[in-house]
């Protein structure tokens, strides 16, 4: 998983041995994904899972749900998330046996190319966003056999054309697809104790539904009433679509535009985001 792109400037320590990786990485690329941006997707997968389970339509028993998380960093996304889920389940069905998250070190796309990744029921990662990473991620996700799929990306990915393309040039790519705005901006550390933990950009779940985008409205009513008794300024928000996401100003596509100025910047910015 990862959170800085191109532009990130935390130098690896002199310790540290990209060779333990059997595929290309770059230092930037391993910052963690943090508690709080599972939390805030965990009510997802729940949903989902209960209304495959009701309905009949998944081979897996409820106990068996499977995430993968295809991007190895330091293996810490597999009990996070499981933690998440399963806390999630208990409230939404009282049944957390069971959830499963594979993250194992291997060559992601050597594996989709040759038909061999692990059978799963949902797509759950934080990309690394260096180079083409979240185009190729966003393209698997999309052809995955119409599982539903998460993945922690910068908010601007929404204008991006290749986002676009996915649905021949419209705004809004594929039907079923939805955006967790966190409550709060998402901070990541390094397993390397390196770097900084504030992204120069803002960072959303983009949630695809796959077979299951006829449960949107369903979904955006759980969602709601998961966080209604939070304060206002605690709950994450769905949005149903890139122009909801807009509305909200929540694209930060002057960054994407302008880059990602200087700290001074960069700080007034977060300010402004924190409110």
């Amino acid at each position: 998983p990862a959170v800085t792109d191109d532009s990130a400037t935390s130098i690896a320590p002199s310790n540290w041995n990209p060779s333990i990786y059997p595929y290309p990485n770059k230092y930037n690329d391993h910052f963690v994904t943090p508690v709080a941006a599972y939390e805030e997707l965990a009510p997802i997968l729940a949903f989902l899972q209960m209304r495959r389970h009701a309905a009949g339509t998944t081979s897996l028993r409820s106990s068996e749900a499977v995430c993968y998380d295809p991007y190895y960093c330091d293996g810490a996304p597999v009990q996070r998330l499981k933690d998440a889920v399963q806390r999630a389940s208990t409230r939404a069905s009282g049944d957390a046996s069971g959830w499963s998250v594979i993250n194992e070190m291997r060559d992601f796309y050597i594996d989709a190319a040759a038909g061999m990744c692990p059978p799963h029921d949902y797509l759950v990662t934080n990309p690394p966003y260096s180079g083409d990473h979240k185009e190729r991620c966003l393209k698997f996700a999309v052809g995955n056999a119409g599982r539903p799929w998460a993945l922690l990306m910068p908010g601007y990915v929404a204008n991006k054309q290749y986002f676009r393309m996915l649905s021949g040039g419209g705004e809004d790519p594929v039907p079923g697809v939805f955006y967790v705005v966190p409550s709060r901006p998402y901070h990541y550390s390094h397993p390397e104790g390196t770097g900084h933990d504030d992204p120069p950009f803002d960072s959303l779940w983009f949630v695809g539904l796959g077979s299951e985008a006829d449960q949107g409205i369903d979904l955006r009513r759980f969602f709601s009433d998961w966080f209604r008794d939070l304060p206002a300024e605690e709950r994450p928000v769905l949005a149903g679509s890139v122009g909801e996401l807009r509305a909200m100003g929540r694209l930060r596509q002057e960054e994407e535009e302008r880059g990602r100025g200087n700290p001074r910047m960069r700080k007034k910015r977060k300010k402004k985001r924190e409110g």
